[in-house]
């Protein structure tokens, strides 16, 4: 009697050994599932765009502000939402004064600034806009460049000098009109560059502009 009911249980046994088998096994594929599923995801995954370190506004700065190592910050960005003349070392800006205001976190470019006037030069210039007709011409000049401005009169075909080592200060760069301290004042009457000259000189320059074309020579 205790052989047969031995032997009674051997099937039940036997399909709770292949119930446990199928139970393991299907936890298994539910893993392995997963773990494709995760490798595809992984696979498809865009990679990280790579950033570029920018020179930023640490706060919120008004125009005409002396830009310091304490208001300039560095900041990881987008190689893709770098714009051009983007400046990546802070001490290219320090002392430098900003030409138009700048939200906090705004990435800072070469036209964003002007530059500091010369030690010992007179602190009764101003700085005014003038708009040059050949933007080839503007593509050769740098901030810092000591000019001569000179008005040539359609009327007449005469030109003159009307403003005399006037020295450049700003050049804003690229876009289209986005305003005189944005990224860009190209247009058809010319593109924009700031000089610093004598008050008097700046209302010459003003009427001449009003005449005539602008146009500059470099001093040597």
């Amino acid at each position: 009697m205790g052989v047969n009911s031995t032997r009674g249980h051997t099937p039940s046994i036997l399909t709770a050994l292949r119930r446990a088998v199928s139970w393991h096994r299907r936890i298994l594929a539910a893993i392995a599932a997963a773990i494709a599923v995760l490798a595809t995801i992984t696979a498809l995954s865009p990679a990280a765009p790579t950033t570029v370190r920018v020179v930023v506004a640490a706060v919120a700065l008004p125009a005409g502000t002396e830009l310091t190592e304490t208001n300039l910050a560095l900041a990881a960005v987008p190689a893709e939402m770098v714009p051009d003349h983007a400046v990546r070392d802070v001490n290219e800006l320090t002392g430098r004064v900003l030409a138009g205001a700048r939200t906090a976190g705004e990435i800072m470019t070469t036209a964003a600034v002007v530059a500091p006037r010369p030690a010992g030069q007179d602190s009764g210039l101003v700085t005014t806009p003038i708009r040059l007709g050949d933007a080839d011409v503007v593509a050769l000049l740098a901030v810092g460049d000591v000019v001569d401005v000179v008005a040539a009169d359609p009327r007449t075909g005469n030109s003159a000098i009307v403003a005399e080592s006037a020295r450049i200060v700003a050049i804003p760069r690229g876009g289209t009109n986005s305003g005189p301290l944005g990224t860009t004042t190209t247009g058809q009457d010319g593109q924009l560059v700031l000089v610093e000259v004598e008050p008097e000189t700046a209302t010459a320059l003003a009427t001449a502009a009003a005449n005539g074309r602008l146009s500059v020579v470099w001093r040597s």
